[in-house]
């Protein structure tokens, strides 16, 4: 009885707990490999980016994540984004440790590498992970551009009758995934519907909006005690997005949407757009070309004085 209770209350989420209750999903606490493997394998790369580490730091991560592409290769094959980036970023690993001037650490590059051919892994640096060098003037940005592009965002309600096209969304969605990422999992997706799709779920479009988008977390990302992480991610990336349509010339606005319960809703745009019940819908968001004219909301904002708080 108690248990059927717990199960109940998880639909709430929209499936986003289901995991729990999935015999794969407890050995490794509800975490997906594919996102387990992202996260350590960024774990590694945060340890190379600090100036003076520990002598034989990372080495349990490591062997950890050798463990897990094995078992990611033996699932899902090696033509995959989590596989080509953990095999990456051991190899950056193994060949910091080769340069050190400790025996130990090059013992553990050593070791890696013949489990790694145990296993039939082979470790090749590439783009996909690891770290790279970046210059100080190469990051400057205009302040006064910043400024312009935040000041001038703003939650669009009414929009022009020209199409948001895929390529735009494409590009948009792009720009918006270099947004922080807990442990560069990128725990989530994006499903795009037009107005006539969104009207006959739900028979409203009062912002004359031309494309609606569906953004969810992957609660399967995370284990148990990160609940419910994916709604930060999620959150984080919708930021990002908004500003990146805003860059692009459209119009966009952010609507909540009911995460504690399955609206009427929230369970068509499930069927509709196939999404799996790992996935939490976290929000959605109008798109639109902006007209010469039109109104927006004051909304104004509280200053910095009134919610800093320098301890």
């Amino acid at each position: 009885m108690i248990l059927g209770a717990i199960k109940e209350r998880i639909k709430t989420f929209g499936g986003g707990l289901s995991f729990v209750f999935n015999s794969v999903g407890l050995v490794s606490k509800g975490q997906n490999i594919e996102y387990s493997v992202l996260q350590t394998a960024h774990r590694i790369e945060k340890g190379l980016t600090i100036r003076d580490p520990k002598v034989g730091w990372g080495k349990e991560k490591a062997s950890s994540l050798l463990t897990q592409l094995d078992l990611l290769k033996r699932r899902f094959g090696t033509d995959n984004f989590s596989y080509i980036t953990g095999i990456s970023v051991l190899a950056a690993y193994c060949n910091d440790k080769q340069k050190s001037l400790l025996e130990d650490d090059i013992v553990i590059a050593q070791q890696l590498y013949k489990k790694a051919n145990d296993l039939n892994i082979h470790l090749e640096a590439n783009c996909f992970g690891g770290i790279k060098e970046v210059k100080k003037d190469d990051i400057k940005c205009d302040i006064k551009a910043w400024d312009h592009i935040i000041n001038s965002r703003h939650s669009i309600r009414d929009y022009s009758d020209d199409n948001v096209t895929d390529d735009e969304i494409k590009m948009a969605v792009n720009m918006a995934m270099k947004c922080p990422s807990a442990c560069n999992r990128q725990p989530v997706n994006v499903y795009v519907i037009d107005s006539s799709q969104r009207k006959k779920m739900c028979g409203e479009n009062s912002y004359n909006a031309n494309r609606y988008i569906i953004i969810t977390g992957v609660s399967s990302a995370f284990s148990i005690n990160e609940v419910p992480d994916w709604i930060v991610n999620a959150s984080i990336f919708a930021s990002y997005l908004s500003l990146s349509f805003h860059v692009l010339g459209i119009g966009n606005c952010i609507i909540r949407k009911d995460l504690w319960r399955n609206s009427k809703y929230n369970k068509l745009l499930r069927k509709y757009c196939s999404i799996p019940s790992n996935e939490q819908i976290v929000l959605e968001m109008a798109l639109g070309k902006y007209k010469e004219n039109f109104n927006v909301a004051v909304s104004n904002r509280k200053q910095a004085s009134q919610v800093l708080h320098i301890v």
